[in-house]
């Protein structure tokens, strides 16, 4: 959760980013794992912030 906000995946998603993980982890190094994780940790927190607007207003009264 991110400044009070749930955060759902899709179980496409998740197979998604595992795939890419398992992929890298037998590829990569140590360090290069690190900066990926940080990179996609990075942009999902940009990504949420310059959208949330967006998708409170859809939700709005819904739940």
């Amino acid at each position: 959760m991110i400044n009070g906000y749930n955060i759902f995946w899709t179980n496409e998603v998740e197979r998604n980013l595992m795939d890419i993980f398992n992929y890298i982890s037998k590829n990569f190094s140590e360090k290069e794992i690190k900066k990926f994780i940080e990179k996609v940790d990075r942009r999902l927190i940009y990504t949420l912030r310059s959208t949330v607007n967006i998708f409170s207003k859809m939700f709005t009264g819904l739940f």
